[in-house]
């Protein structure tokens, strides 16, 4: 684990949230230590087989195997100059691919308590029980987005208990939510276009007539914003991947994000947008961009914002 000399934090440790591929790269790291092997043999030998998922794929040479997609990007719907992401990011995401059917199995797994369709035990009670408990909980504006965490599951309330995790690459997007309550599990993957607009109109009533629950709709900003005091977010804030740049302007933010090389490879632009105030520390985007209103939350210590929160945490520069 020599790579992890001279690493940093973005706070003191257990004090925020922030969510971290690093952090699921160690976590794999340490499966294939343990485990002998490498990070894809452990999991295809300790979780895809047992769990009998047919329709998956680890390596770009297993995805050819199956109709796998393309992402597309941009307004025009450009098909993305690269389908495989670096394998040096794989726990966390970046090669793995399973059809929704199996990201359903996987769900119907944990409503069983640990238990496969055929009866295989792949996690016991106590862990299944340990990734539904509140682990932190996650700055910002709740409601159809994650207010906690438990051990890897996105935690929600929506009047019932529900948790799941979703995901994208460049281009390429996935929705999962499992309501144990209902012995519910639903997936949806699409690889470009207006991948929110199908979940609104698609998958969130199909979750509300099948489960009872009232699930939020996006934030929308407020017809008459409230007035706040915007100087303690002013100023810039500072990630390994993109910057921000936040200044007042005609009693909203103007939040600039700019992107790193790795960002700026992968297609990502420079930005520009308006926020107004939405409640507390958070603040919502006037125009909506594919189908929501982006938010943006600040952390503020000792009256001045010391980090600007959009589910990962970037400290002030």
């Amino acid at each position: 684990m020599d790579f992890l000399h001279d690493a940093g934090h973005v706070h003191d440790p257990g004090a925020l949230f922030s969510y971290c591929n690093a952090g699921y790269c160690v976590l794999g790291a340490l499966v294939a230590r343990v485990r002998g092997t490498t990070w894809e043999r452990a999991t295809r030998e300790r979780l895809l087989d047992p769990l009998g998922a047919t329709h998956s794929a680890l390596l770009p040479e297993e995805a050819i195997l199956f109709r796998a997609a393309a992402g597309h990007v941009g307004p025009e719907g450009a098909v993305h100059h690269r389908w495989d992401m670096p394998r040096s990011n794989a726990p966390a995401g970046s090669t793995m691919c399973l059809a929704p059917r199996e990201l359903v199995r996987f769900g119907r797994m944990f409503t069983a308590g640990g238990l496969t369709e055929d009866g295989i035990r792949l996690l016991s009670e106590e862990s299944v029980a340990a990734m539904r408990t509140r682990q932190v909980d996650v700055p910002g504006i709740s409601g159809l987005l994650a207010d906690r965490w438990g051990l890897g599951f996105e935690l929600f309330d929506w009047g019932g208990e529900v948790y799941g995790h979703d995901g994208g690459t460049i281009g390429q997007s996935t929705f999962w939510r499992v309501v144990p309550g209902a012995d519910f599990a639903i997936a949806m993957s699409a690889n470009g276009g207006d991948f929110l607009g199908l979940l609104v109109d698609v998958v969130l009533p199909v979750i509300r007539e099948a489960t009872g629950l009232a699930v939020p709709d996006f934030p929308v900003p407020a017809g008459t914003p409230q007035v706040v005091d915007l100087t303690p977010y002013t100023g810039g804030y500072q990630g390994p991947m993109i910057s921000y740049q936040v200044a007042e302007v005609d009693g909203g933010l103007e939040i600039t994000m700019i992107p790193g090389e790795f960002m700026t490879n992968a297609g990502t632009s420079r930005t520009t947008t308006r926020f107004v105030h939405h409640s507390g520390h958070s603040f919502i985007a006037v125009e909506p961009q594919d189908g929501r209103h982006e938010t943006i939350t600040f952390v503020v210590e000792d009256g001045r914002a010391s980090h600007i929160h959009n589910g990962r945490a970037l400290p002030r520069a």
